[in-house]
């Protein structure tokens, strides 16, 4: 069972906070809580966040656990520097293009 304000899926608790943050904050208020930021490995839990975030403000935005790995073109699961995505293989739904080290927002999957 998840403690009040937060919701059930696949053997985990989340919780979607409504006060804008840039994403070390985020992780930061996340980390408090005895959690971390969200991460969407398969397309379920991928759907959950995104109902969850509609659920709290269907217009916002919201962080989610991947970081770039310092100027790289490689990015990875905050719960594990060492756990780099693997486009070809692993779940992603990031925009097409992305990411796009050309562009002025290079971390922007």
């Amino acid at each position: 069972a998840c403690s009040d304000g937060y919701s059930f899926h696949e053997n985990m608790c989340y919780k979607a906070f409504t006060t804008p943050q840039n994403q070390i904050v985020a992780q930061i208020k996340c980390l408090s809580e005895c959690g971390d930021l969200a991460i969407p490995r398969t397309e379920s839990i991928d759907k959950f966040l995104i109902s969850l975030k509609n659920a709290a403000d269907p217009q916002s935005n919201f962080w989610f656990g991947l970081k770039r790995l310092g100027l790289s073109e490689k990015f990875y699961w905050v719960s594990n520097e060492s756990d780099i995505v693997d486009k070809n293989t692993d779940y992603t739904n990031w925009a097409p293009g992305r990411p796009d080290d050309e562009a002025d927002d290079k971390d922007c999957v």
